[in-house]
């Protein structure tokens, strides 16, 4: 007579949970593997339509010597442009002045980014976001006489700080004032099409004289007493800026950190992500002295500058 072992005619309540767990992992791994190659081809695909894009905007420019006025399809003027992109993709194309442009291509979340200076496609946020960058220390600090009577020196002293100063001894009397301290070179890097919020200044700063009993500096301001033509300003394009944030705060001793802007200020400027990463973007300042009745001139120190940009992206 032939005898069965009914154990051997099935799986286990085990066994049959082993092989399920098993063909979760093997499912979790095919898909994730899926989605990441997906994720790839989208990309690879967005990035090879603002090349073909772009391309066909500097041949337009090349042909014209402008950059197209609107992207249309079908086109219905001579200025305008047909960029047709490639599967579900959406491309967008944004020009203020013709002589300049801002592609975007996106597919959900992804989304990139090229200009005309661009000689590849980055990668940018999917939606509007707040970003920061800095604080940032100068790469450039010089003396600048267009405004005052008194020399900063060892200006390049103020790049890190350390304790070690640029200095200027304010001459006697009522309201003698510094040249410009000049920052500039910070190296910033403010993603394209970005929108400038604010700008935050801080300045190590204090202020001796021969008995600390008489005499005190203050930030310049262009009205009351003691008073100049500098300032506080930013400077854009080499240039300083019609804004002046000064307060005609004291200057202390011990070193303290004054604060001028804001995260949320503009300083009375419209910005551009090209003039805050210009190399001569940056930051002046002058002081006002008071000489008292012991004859010592009072002498402004700066430690070190640094500068925060706050900015949103597209």
């Amino acid at each position: 007579m032939t005898t069965f072992n009914n154990r051997n005619l099935g799986f286990t309540i085990v066994e049959l949970l082993v092989v399920i767990v098993v063909i979760g992992i093997l499912a979790s791994i095919t898909i994730v593997s899926y989605s990441g190659v997906s994720k790839k081809a989208i990309a690879t695909a967005l990035q090879s339509d603002l090349i073909n894009a772009s391309d066909q905007l500097k041949v337009f420019q090349l042909n014209g010597g402008l950059y197209p006025t609107a992207q249309n399809c079908p086109i219905a003027n001579s200025d305008q442009i047909c960029l047709k992109p490639s599967g579900d993709n959406e491309i967008t194309y944004t020009t203020t002045d013709r002589k300049s442009f801002v592609l975007t291509a996106t597919n959900g979340l992804l989304r990139y980014r090229m200009t005309e200076e661009d000689i590849a496609p980055v990668v940018v946020s999917s939606t509007s976001a707040p970003a920061t960058q800095g604080p940032l220390s100068p790469g450039t600090v010089t003396d600048d006489a267009s405004v005052g009577s008194m020399a900063w020196v060892n200006p390049s002293n103020v790049v890190a700080s350390d304790n070690v100063y640029a200095s200027t001894a304010i001459g006697a009397g009522v309201g003698q004032e510094s040249h410009y301290l000049k920052a500039t070179n910070f190296g910033f890097s403010i993603p394209a099409g970005s929108t400038i919020d604010g700008i935050l200044v801080e300045v190590e700063r204090s202020w001796v004289d021969g008995s600390m009993n008489y005499g005190y500096i203050t930030d310049t301001v262009t009205s009351g007493t003691p008073n100049g033509t500098g300032g506080s300003r930013m400077i854009k394009g080499g240039l300083t800026s019609s804004t002046n944030v000064s307060l005609g705060s004291e200057w202390t001793n011990p070193k303290s950190r004054a604060l001028f802007g804001s995260a949320t200020s503009l300083w009375g400027e419209t910005w551009t992500p090209a003039d805050i990463n210009n190399s001569n973007f940056g930051f002046a300042m002058s002081a006002v002295g008071y000489n008292g009745p012991s004859g010592t001139d009072p002498t402004a120190q700066v430690d070190h500058i640094r500068i925060t940009v706050n900015y949103t992206t597209p």
